[in-house]
Formats: C-alpha cells, structure tokens, sequence
C-alpha cells in the first residue's frame, strides 16, 4: 500500500509514459525479420520487385501442438476410467439425472435403505433402489448449497457495489481497497508520513505562497498533526476537535483548494486521501463488508435452481414411499384374500 524511500519518506507513485523494450524496425536486423515466418533478404526481394516477380509469402507459424506426432496429441481419454470420468463433466447437482450414478457412495446409501425397508421381490427392490437414488442426489444438493454458502461468505463479490453503498468517493479507482481488512494502525502511520512531508509549511518567497484561508488551516494544524498522527495508541473520539478540523484540511485538499491538495495533485498521492478516508470510517467499512456477506450468503440459500431441484427430489421420495406403501398394501391383500377364500363344494365333498 506503501512506497517508501530509502530514507524512510513517504513516496508517491507517479504515472509515466510506457516505454517500448521491443526491437525497433530500424535497429539491427529487425527488417529482415517477419512475425510468423522467414523473410527474404531486402537485396533478393528488391530484385524480385523489379523483375515483377511475386515475393516469397512467408510460411506461417506452426503451432507446438501440431508439431507433435498424431499419436501424442491430446486426442481425450483413452482409458476406461478416464472416460468414465469424463462422462461427468457436465454433471452439476444431479437432481435430474436419469442413470444411476456409480460412485462409492450411492452403495452406502442403497445398502442403507435396503436394511431400513427391506424390500421383498423386484418391484419392491426397484422402489428402494430409486429411493436411495433420490436420497444421494437430496444430500449432495445440501452439500452444493453448504459449499455456495461458504464461498458467499468468503469475500465480497462486488466491490464497486460495496463502495456505492459506502459512498466512497474512489469507487472507480480504489474499490479493491474497500476489501482488505482495516488496519488502523497501519492506516495512521501512512497518514503521518504524508502528512508530515507533504503538508510541511512551503517558502514564503517561493510560488507556493499562503494566499488563501485553506492554507493557513493547514499551516495551523500542521505540527499538532504531526504530533497525534505519530503517536501510538492514538484514540480519535478523545481527540474529536483536531480530527474535525483535520477533515476540513482533507476535504480542501480533495478539491486542490489548498498547497496540501496542489502538492497531492502534482505528486500523484492521491491514496493519502483514500487512506485518511478508510481511517474515518473504518467503523462502516467493516460493517459494510459483513452486511455484503450476509446478503451473498441470504443470496446463496434462497437460490432458485436449487430450490426447484429440491423441491423435485422431495416430490421423487414421497411418491417412492406411497408407491412402497400401495405394493405392500396389495401385496397385503393379495395374501388375506388367498387365506380367507372359502372352500368349495366339490373339495368339501372330496373331504
């Protein structure tokens, strides 16, 4: 966050022209060269040109891949567990999948539910198995929406609106900072370096001369600045007044109404003001940041996709454990009617 020099002082970035590192075309053999190819010699192709024969196109540049033989190029999985594994890529929640997935732990799951129901010929075996198909693909929507909650939580998604909701007046710039925990401590110490080099009295017989009101607020405030910013420990709400007026000095020097807001303007140390800001209001930034989590994480739970992916699954096992229930029931039924028939004439008589 900081760009110190040797010496210790506070030192400002500043935003110099880009310099071209790249062979010129004027330099060396840079003019015999052609991006993709081989070109010919400047001699050989002034020849050709006043001949009228077309010059030699260069030959594109070829790939690493392709310079591969056929048999080591990237062609896919070969093995059978390569492909089966493949075959899941696009595999998300699986609420809707129609094959049975052939992981370890469907076994548990079917194992489970054949012990809890215990199912007696097919069709009673064929409802326990999707049942526990159903209850798989229950647990790992619950393990996808954990895991969304847990990413939601982690850091804050959008910090251009955060810093909108903060107001903060660098939010195209520095809205990136508005993410990092606030070090108070940290904070103050860049503040009384800046402070200390930057808002120092300038020569009166110089072109920085005190012309205006705001520059002799700042002139007034400034070694009792460098006395609190330099002190550890230091407490802002016990020293309320100099802070007051130390945000009227920062809000002259935003708007360059004073040599404090020139000389940021000229050094490009804008972040002196972004840091003082984070300072102030270091309060609501961190409960800014814990409000965008919270909504990311409501955001995260109330997802739609998974909802109606839950809510299908729910739907699935009901209708698998009243399809259960009606087979048992006729089953039931089937037997009672077979045991309770009465015996008749002719096997009485045979009787």
């Amino acid at each position: 966050m900081e760009d110190r020099t040797a010496t210790g002082g506070y030192t400002c970035g500043s935003r110099g022209a880009d310099v071209d590192g790249g062979d010129g075309g004027d330099g060396g053999d840079g003019g015999d060269r052609v991006a993709g190819g081989v070109a010919e010699r400047p001699d050989e192709l002034a020849h050709k040109l006043r001949r009228g024969i077309e010059p030699r196109p260069s030959r594109p540049k070829e790939e690493p891949r392709l310079k591969r033989p056929p048999s080591r190029r990237s062609g896919g999985p070969r093995t059978g567990a390569g492909k089966a594994a493949a075959s899941k890529n696009s595999l998300t929640h699986g609420a809707y999948a129609t094959r049975l997935p052939d992981f370890h732990e469907f076994y548990t799951y079917a194992d489970g539910a054949r012990a809890e129901f215990r199912p007696s010929g097919l069709i009673e075996e064929k409802i326990v198995t999707t049942l526990a198909h159903e209850a798989y693909k229950s647990d790992r929507i619950e393990e996808i929406e954990r895991g969304r909650m847990i990413s939601a939580s982690g850091h804050v998604k959008d910090p251009q609106a955060l810093a909108a909701q903060l107001h903060f007046p660098w939010a195209k710039s520095h809205a990136e900072l508005l993410l990092e925990p606030v070090n108070e401590a940290l904070l103050q110490r860049l503040i009384h370096s800046a402070w200390t080099e930057l808002a120092a009295p300038p020569s009166r017989h110089g072109p920085g001369q005190l012309v205006t009101v705001q520059d002799q607020r700042v002139l007034d405030l400034y070694h009792r600045g460098c006395e609190l910013l330099g002190r550890r420990g230091l407490v802002p709400y016990m020293h309320e007044d100099f802070f007051l007026t130390l945000d009227v000095v920062m809000h002259d020097a935003r708007g360059q109404q004073s040599y404090l807001g020139r000389r940021i303007r000229d050094g490009n140390c804008e972040l002196v003001l972004v840091h003082y800001w984070m300072y102030r209001n270091a309060l609501r930034v961190s409960v800014g940041v814990q409000q965008a989590l919270q909504a990311q994480v409501l955001d995260a739970m109330s997802d739609e996709r998974l909802s109606r992916a839950s809510s299908h699954i729910s739907s699935r096992i009901n209708e698998g454990v009243s399809s259960l229930a009606m087979v048992r029931a006729v089953k039931d039924e089937s037997s009672d009617r077979l045991f309770r028939s009465p015996v008749s004439k002719t096997r009485a008589r045979v009787r």
